[in-house]
């Protein structure tokens, strides 16, 4: 197989020079009577896998950059932002939970952004539409809040499921910006609080990379997940490094914790000493 380049590298090679595109390797230079060595074929490789990697990073850079300029300049998506905040800090105040769900890729950031919140004391739950449809969806108290994710608003798994949380406050996280012709608001009657976390990409990922496969979208999807979990946090905690050692004691990340929390108990144990002794 030939080394190809995928749509678009050459607007990435441009931004991203010196890197040197590889020659291009085609059936025309066999029929030339031209041929590679076999060192000279895997450079070819190397440099087309190469920048097929640096295109899709510069791609995914891009879709960062649009999103952050979105919630910078759009007044619809700041109020957004701080309503979402708001109801999911609220929520969890009032011993409620953030139930977040989702399909396909979206499922998968999801389940992440499930395990971020809770990793922050931010008490939430996945659900999987399906299967929420056969018992599951008793995870659903009356004191909680709903998210759900999809790129397009058209799963049809998430559809099934509105019609049973009607009377849940919803949060969207979508490509699809506008609450007003947005299926996942429009599809059903809502008697519950409803917002939209916009999370578009500027440029179709067929048409970047040939191929509609989740990668930039989910990329601005989990960038928006993260915002609103840190966010939440520091809403709810004082001090939110503090609460995130407490529930995540293990790894590397437990490790320093725990070291930082025995030097400051050092430092404070040293503070009293210090005024024990000026006192007298």
């Amino acid at each position: 197989m030939h080394p190809t380049l995928l749509p678009h590298v050459k607007e990435s090679i441009e931004l991203i020079a010196p890197v040197t595109p590889p020659s291009p390797v085609t059936s025309n230079t066999k029929d030339a009577g031209l041929s590679l060595s076999s060192q000279d074929f895997k450079a070819a490789r190397h440099s087309a896998a190469l920048l097929n990697g640096l295109h899709v990073l510069a791609a995914e850079r891009d879709a960062l950059n649009h999103l952050h300029h979105v919630y910078a300049t759009s007044t619809p998506a700041q109020e957004g932002f701080s309503t979402a905040v708001s109801m999911i800090a609220a929520t969890v105040r009032k011993g409620g939970k953030l139930v977040v769900s989702g399909v396909g890729k979206s499922g998968k950031i999801g389940q992440k952004f499930v395990a971020t919140c809770n990793s922050l004391q931010i008490l939430s739950a996945w659900l999987h539409p399906t299967e929420a449809l056969h018992g599951d969806l008793g995870i659903i108290s009356p004191s909680d809040t709903v998210l759900l994710l999809s790129y397009s608003s058209h799963s049809t798994e998430l559809h099934h499921l509105l019609s049973h949380i009607s009377s849940s406050p919803l949060i969207a996280v979508t490509g699809h910006a506008d609450a007003a012709t947005n299926p996942l608001f429009t599809l059903f009657p809502r008697t519950a609080p409803s917002v939209v976390l916009p999370a578009p990409v500027p440029t179709p990922e067929k048409e970047l990379f040939g191929v509609a496969a989740p990668t930039t979208s989910t990329t601005a999807a989990l960038a928006i997940c993260d915002a609103v979990a840190l966010a939440v946090g520091q809403e709810l905690h004082t001090d939110m490094g503090r609460v995130f050692g407490r529930c995540h004691p293990g790894g590397a990340i437990g490790k320093g914790h725990a070291e930082q929390e025995q030097r400051d108990g050092e430092m404070a144990k040293r503070k009293e000493e210090t005024e024990r002794m000026e006192m007298g």
